[in-house]
């Protein structure tokens, strides 16, 4: 499979996996994400990961589960606990620092 197929793929997984974060708004509230940042997240991730990209990105999820950033609201901590989905609370450049 190609790289576009690949991340179109796993993108359109997690906008239906967890609904709740996406959003249509150009510059998404954390905890949130837009489809066009999430794709420039996994095209970033996808050049630089040695694994396979979803398997990346649930890594990278559980790290910043265990260490999410302090000022982050209750409310939107709730959620995360809900959905189990901690990616969004950091910006797409802080999340490549992950593995780079």
């Amino acid at each position: 499979m190609n790289k576009i197929i690949i991340v179109n793929n796993i993108a359109n997984d997690w906008q239906v996996k967890y609904k709740k974060h996406f959003s249509t708004s150009k510059s998404p509230i954390i905890g949130n994400t837009n489809i066009n940042n999430f794709t420039d997240l996994l095209d970033k991730l996808y050049n630089h990961s040695s694994i396979p990209l979803n398997t990346k990105l649930y890594e990278i999820n559980e790290k910043i589960k265990k260490n999410p950033p302090q000022k982050v609201s209750p409310l939107i901590l709730k959620k995360c606990e809900e959905t189990g989905c901690y990616l969004f609370l950091y910006k797409v450049d802080y999340i490549m620092d992950f593995i780079i």
